[in-house]
């Protein structure tokens, strides 16, 4: 008997995390069948005002930039409708921070109050037939960014950012309590 509890509970244990692997797969792959889709573009990124690289290339650091903001979207859009489809243009883009672009070392990003993050873009939301639903233009700007940056954001990659878009997304898509 001593040796049945531990194997049944061991077994438990496996099928239990087993049962909740499927469900967390099954629910992402219904949250990801629900999601509205996104289409994000990059507007003339080489005029943007600042997306100068801290360590990597330009071009790696621009790729893995751009693709963190996309995915960063594409979770927002999972609260809209799946027939629904974002289409976003950015325009510019300004990092929270500045790198040291003359050092003749390594060059590194630093935070600072005086070069908070920035983001203009515009947004089109159609519906299955591609009809407009909302659009409008943004400029999103957060000179208080280190201030008021709740704690989830500060050790994301682009957490100032990722913040600020949230931040217009919840005003701009979900309803307030007086609709």
């Amino acid at each position: 008997m001593m040796q049945f509890i531990p194997v049944f509970t061991s077994c438990f244990q496996r099928c239990t995390r087993g049962a909740m692997m499927m469900a967390i797969l099954f629910s992402t792959m219904s949250s990801q069948l629900l999601a509205a889709s996104v289409e994000v573009e990059w507007r003339e990124p080489d005029n943007y005002r600042d997306i100068h690289p801290g360590g990597n290339s330009r071009e790696q650091f621009r790729a893995t930039t751009f693709a963190d903001l996309e995915r960063n979207f594409g979770e927002l859009a999972k609260s809209l409708p799946d027939s629904q489809t974002l289409k976003i243009v950015v325009r510019d883009l300004d990092l929270a921070g500045y790198v040291n672009v003359d050092s003749k070392t390594q060059r590194r990003r630093f935070i600072s109050s005086t070069y908070f993050p920035r983001m203009k873009f515009t947004y089109k939301l159609y519906d299955d037939a591609g009809q407009v639903i909302k659009a409008g233009g943004a400029y999103l700007k957060k000179p208080d960014f280190i201030a008021t940056t709740a704690n989830i954001y500060k050790d994301k990659t682009l957490g100032y950012e990722k913040q600020m878009i949230d931040q217009w997304y919840a005003e701009t898509f979900m309803p307030s309590e007086s609709e």
